[in-house]
Formats: C-alpha cells, sequence, structure tokens
C-alpha cells in the first residue's frame, strides 16, 4: 500500500509512506490509512492538502510489476483518482 500527498490539491503527486500489511480486505486497509494520514496533517494547510492511498494485491515477498493499477485508490478529497499519481 502507498500513500501519496498533493500540496497543491491533486496536481502533482509525492509518495509519503508505505505499508505492507497480511489482508484481503484492501478497500478498508486503503480507508484505514487514508484516515491516519489526514487526522495527522497540519490544519493550516488542511485547504491544500489531498491524500491519496493505493493499494494492490501481492502475495508476501512478492514484488508488484511496474505499471500495475492498484485494486484500491482512494483520495480524501473524494474526487476520482487516475493511475497517473
Amino acid at each position: 500500500m502507498t500513500l501519496l500527498v498533493s500540496i497543491d490539491q491533486g496536481k502533482t503527486w509525492q509518495v509519503s509512506g508505505t505499508l505492507n500489511l497480511p489482508t484481503v480486505r484492501y478497500d478498508a486497509a486503503a480507508r484505514l490509512f487514508l484516515m491516519t494520514a489526514m487526522t495527522m496533517a497540519a490544519e493550516e494547510h488542511a485547504t491544500s492538502v489531498v491524500w491519496q492511498a493505493q493499494a494492490w494485491a501481492a502475495r508476501e515477498g512478492e514484488q508488484v510489476p511496474p505499471r500495475t493499477p492498484p485494486v484500491v485508490s482512494l483520495r480524501s478529497d473524494g474526487q476520482p483518482t487516475n493511475s497517473k499519481a
């Protein structure tokens, strides 16, 4: 799972963190990861900061091939996501 952050309302993205988690509940895990990031953000930057959590299905020890689309991709502003983030 990858957490991305944008400080320009979703125009550009940077990796903020990653998490390897044994689960099949990708949607729930991505929501939890996203909610945690949102609660840690400074309030003075809340209007311009957008978070995005992406999750990929992989077996333990397996690397996800490059350009594989995530099975779940959620944004903190509710906007649709794209795989180019």
